[in-house]
């Protein structure tokens, strides 16, 4: 499943839709928060959804988020639903839960855009490094990006 950003634009229920994954569509609800349409059903997105939107990682950090800001800028009453998009805690089900390397190293693609976050997920980091399911490869590249969020 590939994600693309699309134009953004609201549907009936006040939706706005910024991205189709597969046959879902990631958005955000006026109402409700974050949201993914599929088959004409609205879902908030909450941690046992998450998964869905993990094609967003492999979209460029800098090219999704300016179609955020670009979202922002044409719809100001979504702005503060569509600045919080739940990276933090998408990266975080990523770490934990994913039984390969492939998301989780997307997702340290976009922390090397965020050192901020970087620090917030030093845990998760930090316990991905140490898991010896996953590739000597991901493991170092995770243990680097600790080292580089602790340096001063």
């Amino acid at each position: 499943m590939k994600a693309k950003l699309i134009k953004p634009s609201i549907d009936k229920e006040k939706s706005i839709w910024i991205a189709e994954i597969g046959e879902a569509r990631l958005g955000c609800n006026i109402k409700i928060g974050w949201t993914l349409l599929l088959k004409e059903n609205h879902y908030k997105l909450v941690y046992s959804n998450y998964f869905i939107v993990y094609p967003v990682l492999e979209l460029d950090y800098q090219y999704f988020f300016d179609h955020i800001s670009d979202a922002i800028s044409n719809f100001s009453e979504y702005s503060s639903i569509l600045s919080r998009f739940p990276t933090e805690e998408i990266m975080r089900t990523v770490f934990s839960k994913s039984p390969s390397s492939y998301w989780p190293e997307k997702a340290m693609d976009w922390l090397n855009f965020n050192k901020p976050l970087q620090l917030k997920l030093l845990p998760e980091l930090e316990q991905f490094a140490i898991n010896k399911a996953m590739p000597q490869s991901a493991r170092n590249r995770a243990r680097s990006m600790i080292d580089r969020a602790l340096a001063p």
